[in-house]
């Protein structure tokens, strides 16, 4: 109860230092095991980004979609963060779900949200992506019991029958992309490939993309949720790729064509 009066309290002074027009700045959006909990992990050390609590996903605009008193769920949860680095002036509020970009709705929301949101958007070798999907699975298996004795090979075959893990949806992109870039502008949008993340460039990409005025000085990147290290067979993984260039070459070949992007 006390919490929730303290809560109130709290958004009430937010609401009165922020624009009544106040609005996130930022999402970053895409493939899971692409990135994206690096790149919010590095954006929360600048003194004037401001994240959820414990660069928490959200998934707002996807399962928990609530316009009411102008996204008032929505706000409630960067309160914290914001008091937390409230000397810091001109402030950016960044978020991070990368299931947004799985369906032209969920962006269609954000548009109505924020018309000049950034958009980050992170994607990784289809391939790659979803052997990083499997090891991540087979991590959580061993408290979950999730099937932890599948083979590679055994859990995408299971997957594309029950729709359990989304190992396909996550890695086909070509639609997706379309749709990010017929709602939003062009300029508003900072594409990533997971390649670029051994690159120090990347980091004075990202915040010039934020704001030209951003400084990156004690700002590290690192990887972050890496996946234990188990030893699969090589010939699973190559079984494993060969079964799934059904679903993702034609895919891969119309994202190269038209977007030129290349894993």
């Amino acid at each position: 109860m006390y919490k929730n009066i303290a809560l109130f309290f709290f958004y009430k002074i937010f609401k009165l230092l922020n624009s009544k027009k106040f609005r996130v700045n930022c999402l970053v959006v895409g493939s899971q095991k692409a990135g994206t909990s690096a790149i919010v992990e590095m954006l929360s050390q600048h003194k004037q980004i401001i994240t959820p609590k414990k660069n928490k996903e959200l998934f707002f605009f996807s399962q928990y979609f609530n316009p009411e008193n102008d996204y008032k769920k929505y706000h409630l949860n960067f309160v914290y963060n914001f008091f937390k680095k409230i000397n810091f002036k001109n402030k950016f509020f960044v978020e991070k779900t990368p299931d947004y970009f799985l369906k032209k709705k969920y962006l269609t929301r954000i548009y109505k949200y924020n018309p000049n949101i950034k958009i980050i958007l992170c994607l990784r070798n289809p391939y790659e992506r979803i052997l990083s999907s499997y090891l991540m699975f087979k991590k959580l298996g061993e408290k979950e019991r999730w099937r932890k004795n599948d083979s590679f090979y055994q859990s995408v075959r299971r997957n594309l029958k029950d729709k359990s893990i989304n190992y396909l949806e996550y890695s086909l992109y070509y639609e997706k992309i379309n749709h990010i870039y017929k709602i939003f502008p062009k300029n508003n949008v900072l594409l990533i490939n997971y390649r670029e993340l051994k690159n120090l460039s990347l980091m004075k990409k990202i915040f010039k993309f934020l704001d030209k005025q951003l400084k990156t000085e004690g700002i590290k990147l690192k990887k972050v949720h890496v996946s234990k290290k188990y030893k699969i067979p090589k010939r699973d993984i190559l079984k494993t790729y060969k079964y799934l260039r059904r679903f993702i070459d034609k895919d891969l070949r119309k994202v190269k064509r038209k977007y030129n992007i290349k894993f």
